[in-house]
């Protein structure tokens, strides 16, 4: 359907991409819709345009847009796509039903949700790029069970449902992404942004070396729909589909966190990354409270890899409104230059590792048996491998809903 820009009515402007709208000229109807539309990098929008029409739909995966919102162009007869309408779903979403709710959430409905949302993640394995690398809890938002009907599916109990939301694809915070996401995108981070050419210069060529096909010019980061089916995001692209489905684990071991120990985020107090949230919690992943053994042991296993189970350190750390050296927080006297130089250590050491793994899984040195691998390479390959299915994850579930209900 092909909606005029003229015809929204804006009701509010909830993010900088999003505005809650409602179509003038139709009589008696006060439907509210999310109106979604991106300013720059549009190739985004388009990808997950195309996926969200391509996809079958799922009960826990938000539904097919209603319409392309078209606008006149000065001087061009044509009207062009400026975004499109999404359905608006009631509820809250995760993250913050984690943060108002997250102590009285039942053990049923823990195992529900998360149920729920492995199977989501099993259907998107079957459709288009086969990934989803924005999983986190504020991309999860719940609907009504009275809602399921209009995907004719019927509830599976009386609590909310869990729906995904942005197929952009663009990536995530690196929070949520697995080690071996992470030390592509530094090195192409590095390689785009740097204010520093010899940086650039390092990075470009680091990255060429060992992905050929690779460039830093626009028109290979912004190439056309048709060559970019799997999306944008150069790390997951360049994962093979195992690496896919192992790096797609370890995001969704940190939601499980989430989840059973009833906290927003991963970043506790003492993680400078609580500084982007406005959380109350008293814990940091991989802390656990809540969770039953058998979900702590689950979640060891879809996180394998994470720095927080090795010996390894943040750098700096949040005390109250300052940032510190690790180690630092009951001191008094700590001066901005000391956790700067901490923080510049931390990050020193961990492009040391991100180039070294790109340099021995992508580049000459790769499979090459005279080569002797980095023990923390190889350690890296053996935790992706510890990485359960999805399809075990959900068997554990099942078994624990059996379990609970008996109890």
């Amino acid at each position: 359907m092909a909606i005029p820009w003229d015809s929204l009515k804006l009701v509010f402007h909830a993010h900088e991409n999003i505005s809650i709208v409602q179509i003038g000229g139709l009589a008696d109807d006060e439907t509210l819709f999310v109106f979604k539309a991106l300013m720059e990098e549009t190739h985004y929008m388009y990808h997950e345009l195309r996926l969200l029409l391509s996809m079958k739909s799922h009960p826990n995966i938000i539904a097919r847009p209603h319409g392309l919102v078209m606008k006149s162009r000065q001087g061009d007869s044509e009207p062009g796509i400026v975004g499109f309408l999404l359905q608006l779903y009631p509820g809250p979403t995760l993250q913050r039903k984690l943060q108002i709710a997250g102590p009285t959430i039942t053990m049923a409905e823990k195992l529900s949700w998360s149920r729920q949302l492995a199977s989501a993640l099993i259907h998107l394995r079957t459709q288009g790029p086969g990934y989803f690398p924005d999983f986190k809890p504020n991309n999860i938002v719940f609907a009504e069970p009275s809602a399921a009907n209009e995907l004719h599916h019927t509830p599976t109990s009386s609590v909310t449902r869990p729906i995904l939301l942005d197929f952009e694809q663009r990536g995530t915070w690196y929070t949520w992404a697995p080690p071996e996401v992470r030390y592509i995108e530094y090195l192409e981070l590095l390689a785009l942004t740097s204010g520093e050419g010899q940086i650039r210069q390092r990075y470009t060529a680091l990255l060429k070396q060992n992905f050929p096909h690779w460039s830093p010019e626009p028109g290979f980061l912004k190439r056309s729909i048709s060559n970019a089916r799997d999306g944008y995001n150069f790390a997951w692209t360049s994962l093979t589909e195992e690496g896919r489905a192992k790096a797609q684990m370890y995001a969704f071991g940190k939601v499980l966190w989430c989840i059973f120990e009833g906290v927003p985020s991963p970043d506790g107090p003492r993680r400078v990354e609580s500084f982007l949230e406005d959380f109350q919690q008293n814990q940091n992943f991989p802390e656990f409270q809540a969770s039953p053994p058998a979900i702590q042991q689950l979640i060891r296993r879809c996180t394998a890899g994470a720095l927080d189970w090795g010996s390894q350190n943040s750098g700096v750390v949040r005390d109250g409104d300052r940032i510190v050296p690790w180690g630092r927080e009951a001191c008094a006297h700590v001066t901005a230059a000391e956790a700067q130089d901490a923080a510049t250590q931390w990050w020193q050491n961990e492009l040391a590792l991100a180039e070294e793994f790109v340099q021995y899984q992508y580049g000459s040195r790769n499979g090459r048996e005279d080569i002797v691998v980095p023990e923390h390479v190889a350690q890296l390959r053996r935790d992706i491998q510890k990485r359960p299915s999805l399809e075990e994850v959900v068997n554990v579930l099942l078994a624990l809903e059996a379990q609970h209900e008996t109890t």
